[in-house]
C-alpha cells in the first residue's frame, strides 16, 4: 500500500508499543499465519468481522512521529500492524482513546518507570472493514502481486530505479512494473517457460470403506469369514499460479485484476480387500479427497486468493478371497492453463475450456495404468472418476 499520510501510516509499529498479555512472561508469542494459507474457508475468513482491542504507547523518542496518526483525525486511518498482533498486516482503527496508564501491565509500568517514559497510553479498537472508510480528500492505492513462478519478479519489475529517492516506500513503487493485461500475459508466457517455482503439493489419505466379520457354529466347526476394503489413495498435483491486483483502497476501487493458474494432477487409488470371503463390492460414489485447497493469498479484509479442488470415484471389484487383493488405478490427468478476465486477449495462451457440465464427467485425456497385486483371481476397474473445481 502507498498513499497520503493522513489515511495511511504504515510505519505505525514502530512509533507505536503493542502491549501483549505474555510480555515480559518469557513465554513465546506467537506471530499471525503467513498471507500464504491453504484452508478450504479461505474466502469467509477473509471477509468475516472481526475487532481486536489493543494497548499502546509511543515509543521513547518517537513522540514527534507518534502525533502523526491524529493530523487527519486517527478514525479510519488504515495502519500497518506487527507480526504478532491481529490476523492481518493492515488494518482500519474504528477507536483510539487515551485511558490511565496503570491500565498496563505490570511488566509495561516497570519498563516505562525505569526509561523514564510516561507518554499517553491508548485503548486502539482495530477492524477490517476498509470498504468503511470515508476520506474524501485522500487515497490509498492498493497493488497486490502474488505468484510462485520464481522468475517473476525479474520480469515483472523494472530496472533499477534512479538514486536520490525520498524513500523505501517510493523505491518499492518506482521498480514495479505497471500495464495493461495483454503485457501481463506475454511477460507471464516467458515467465512460466522455466520450471522454477512449480510447487508440487500431494495428500495420501487412507480410509475404511465395509468391514464385516461373520461366524456360523455347526457340528463342532465354526466356518468364519472377514473382509475389509480399504481404499488408499494418493493425490500429487503440480500447481502454478500468479495473481495481479491493482487499484485504490481508499476510495475503494479495484480496477484491474490479472490471474493465471496452471495444474498438471496425477492420482492413484488402490482398493485393498482383505479377508476370507466370496464377494462382489460396489463402492457408493465417494469424495476421496475433501475439498483439497491449493495455498491461496489472505489478507484480512483485502483479498483471497484460493481454488479448491474435490475428487470423486467410485469403484468395482468382484473375487474370491483367502488373503489379501490389492488392485486400482493410476491416473495423470492433462495439464491445465487458465487466465482471468477471459478475455480475447487470452485466447492465444488458453489451455482450459471455460468451466461447463462436461467437466463434472470423466476427463478427456486422462491416461489410466491398472494396478494389481493379488494371488487370487479377481477381477478390479474404476468405474467412474469425475473430477471439480
Amino acid at each position: 500500500m502507498d498513499g497520503d499520510e493522513d489515511a495511511l501510516q504504515g510505519e505505525f509499529p514502530s512509533d507505536f508499543q503493542f502491549t501483549h498479555a505474555e510480555d515480559g512472561t518469557g513465554n513465546p508469542i506467537k506471530k499471525r499465519e503467513t498471507l500464504a494459507r491453504d484452508d478450504p474457508n479461505l474466502t469467509d475468513w477473509v471477509f468475516e468481522h472481526e475487532e481486536s482491542h489493543h494497548l499502546v504507547y509511543c515509543r521513547k523518542g518517537r513522540e514527534d512521529k507518534c502525533q502523526r496518526i491524529f493530523q487527519g483525525g486517527a478514525y479510519d486511518t488504515i495502519i500497518g500492524l506487527p507480526a504478532h498482533i491481529g490476523t492481518g498486516p493492515y488494518a482500519r482503527i474504528v477507536s483510539m482513546e487515551p485511558v490511565n496508564p496503570s491500565s498496563l501491565s505490570d511488566f509495561h509500568k516497570r519498563k516505562r518507570s525505569l526509561n523514564g517514559h510516561d507518554s499517553s497510553v491508548y485503548n486502539l479498537t482495530i477492524d477490517y472493514r476498509f470498504e468503511l472508510i470515508k476520506r474524501a480528500d485522500s487515497t490509498v492505492n492498493l497493488r497486490i502481486d502474488y505468484t510462485n513462478l520464481v522468475p517473476y519478479w525479474d520480469e515483472m519489475t523494472g530496472d533499477e530505479s534512479e538514486a536520490g529517492l525520498k524513500s523505501k516506500r517510493e523505491l518499492r513503487r518506482e521498480k514495479r512494473w505497471w500495464g495493461t493485461y495483454s503485457e501481463w500475459l506475454k511477460k507471464l508466457t516467458t515467465v512460466r517457460t522455466s520450471d522454477e517455482g512449480k510447487l508440487p503439493l500431494s495428500i495420501h489419505k487412507k480410509m475404511l470403506l465395509y468391514s464385516r466379520r461373520a461366524q456360523c457354529a455347526r457340528k463342532g466347526m465354526t466356518p468364519k469369514a472377514g473382509l475389509d476394503v480399504t481404499l488408499d489413495a494418493k493425490f500429487g498435483m503440480n500447481a502454478r499460479w500468479s495473481y495481479y491486483a491493482q487499484g485504490t483502497i481508499v476510495p475503494l476501487n479495484i480496477d484491474t485484476v490479472y490471474t493465471y493458474f496452471e495444474l498438471h494432477p496425477e492420482v492413484q487409488a488402490i482398493l485393498e480387500i482383505d479377508g476370507s470371503a466370496d464377494m462382489i463390492y460396489r463402492s457408493p460414489r465417494i469424495r476421496i479427497i475433501d475439498t483439497l485447497s491449493y495455498p491461496g493469498l489472505a489478507i484480512k479484509g483485502i483479498a483471497a486468493v484460493g481454488p479448491t479442488l474435490d475428487l470423486y470415484g467410485q469403484m468395482e471389484a468382484g473375487a474370491t478371497i483367502a488373503g489379501k487383493l490389492k488392485a486400482g488405478a493410476r491416473m495423470a490427468f492433462p495439464k491445465y492453463e487458465m487466465y482471468f478476465p477471459q478475455i480475447d486477449e487470452a485466447d492465444d495462451y488458453q489451455k482450459f475450456p471455460t468451466p461447463d457440465d462436461k467437466d463434472t464427467k470423466r476427463v478427456s485425456g486422462t491416461d489410466m495404468t491398472p494396478i494389481l497385486d493379488a494371488s487370487v483371481e479377481a477381477s478390479v476397474h474404476i468405474d467412474s472418476w469425475s473430477l471439480q473445481r
